[in-house]
């Protein structure tokens, strides 16, 4: 299927889909794609933090942080159980109740800046992307968001589930086995 990166980062967008700074481990010993389906985007993060800085891996970070901040914003709405806000991405994506939740009035403060921080992070991460030539698979279906912080995947954490329940992703995805293969051009659409 040939999905590119601005259809699927489009998709997350639209979907209103996002990482607390939980504990990365100073140092990542798994590949990246280990990492991230065994433990997530903050361990995915911290692999491609110790790897040599290439094209590649600086493409693979910042993609990595870039989703950290759609996570963290899910994270901030889910420990908050709060209703749905459909004018801020991440804020309308159906999530299960919470009832451990407390809300706290500056939770949409506490979001955003957050996401920004990791969206920073990823501008930075993408500057060997943008002066280097790649290309990279990708299997989204490794990819989860680990919104209830409890650092295991459930089934309604995984990416391609969080873009499904919301419509996003829909009959044009029979078929499609989870695989993307991104390259330089990619790498500026996300810098964008």
């Amino acid at each position: 299927m040939g999905r590119t990166l601005s259809s699927i980062l489009a998709a997350i967008a639209l979907s209103g889909l996002t990482a607390c700074g939980q504990g990365q481990s100073a140092q990542e010993d798994r590949p990246w794609d280990t990492a991230l389906a065994e433990s997530g985007l903050a361990a995915a993060e911290a692999s491609l933090m110790a790897d040599t800085r290439s094209a590649e891996t600086g493409f693979l970070l910042g993609s990595v942080r870039f989703l950290r901040a759609f996570e963290h914003i899910l994270q901030v709405r889910y420990a908050n159980d709060s209703g749905a806000l459909e004018i801020i991405p991440g804020m309308r994506t159906e999530l299960p109740p919470n009832p451990d939740g407390a809300f706290d009035p500056a939770f949409l403060e506490t979001a955003l800046t957050g996401a920004l921080g990791h969206l920073e992070g990823a501008s930075d991460a993408l500057a060997p992307a943008q002066d280097g030539t790649f290309a990279v698979d990708i299997d989204l279906t490794k990819v989860w968001l680990d919104v209830n912080q409890d650092g295991a995947r459930q089934d309604w954490e995984g990416l391609l589930s969080l873009l499904g329940q919301t419509g996003v992703i829909g009959g044009d995805a029979e078929g499609f086995e989870g695989v993307i293969r991104f390259d330089t051009a990619d790498a500026e659409w996300l810098a964008a």
